[in-house]
């Protein structure tokens, strides 16, 4: 009941923030969060959603609840930074993650995606999104990405729009072939100063095509 007794308190402030962590969500708990997000103002600049509990299983919102939690999102144009680590992203999560950012989202700076079970679909829902040109950092780490979704990323990191300035994608499962697939699409990247792999079971071959990006002095 607890947003649904502060209902007001969204309505009548303009928030800038809100943080939301080691919460435990109870039924119909994601649907009045939704509706509060739609009750604020469009203020608010930064959203973090991460390590709640429902019944004591990680943030798993049922009846698709994050995906409502998502399209309230979208009243708030302003976001600068979104974090949602370690909920649950499935393939309507991430479609509606990316209308989102395609459709809403004009000022969004970080995106923190980490530990959220996106596979190589999700990656493939998301990555239109991503392309907007504001966007600096993004966080894909701990999921379940193959170097089948790093195609995806290397259209992102070639996309003369982005202006990635960090990626992380540490604990996935891109081995060698993804690692070569990022190194390729490297080469004509001016802008990602900041790239984490490891964990990803690459070995010499596919760290050794990285040589070339890193003795590229134009970059």
């Amino acid at each position: 009941e607890i947003f649904q007794w502060l209902l007001p308190f969204f309505e009548h402030n303009n928030l800038s923030e809100l943080v939301m962590m080691h919460c435990v969500f109870g039924p119909g708990c994601a649907q009045k969060l939704s509706l509060a997000l739609r009750a604020c103002s469009n203020s608010l600049t930064s959203v973090k959603l991460f390590n709640n509990h429902m019944g004591g299983i990680a943030f798993e919102l049922h009846h698709r609840g994050l995906v409502g939690i998502i399209e309230a999102l979208c009243l708030h144009p302003h976001i600068v930074e979104l974090e949602l680590p370690e909920t649950n992203m499935g393939r309507y999560e991430c479609t509606a993650l990316g209308n989102l950012l395609r459709g809403s989202f004009t000022e969004l700076q970080k995106l923190d995606l980490c530990r959220t079970a996106i596979d190589d679909d999700g990656v493939d829902s998301l990555v239109g999104g991503l392309a907007i040109d504001t966007l600096q950092k993004l966080d894909l780490s701990g999921n379940q990405i193959t170097a089948r979704g790093c195609r995806s990323l290397a259209a992102l990191l070639e996309s003369p729009r982005s202006n990635l300035e960090k990626m992380d994608l540490i604990r996935n499962n891109l081995g060698d072939e993804g690692a070569l697939i990022l190194a390729d699409a490297l080469a004509a990247n001016r802008k990602l100063e900041h790239l984490e792999l490891y964990n990803n079971g690459i070995t010499a071959e596919g760290w050794s095509r990285f040589c070339k990006v890193l003795c590229d002095t134009s970059s």
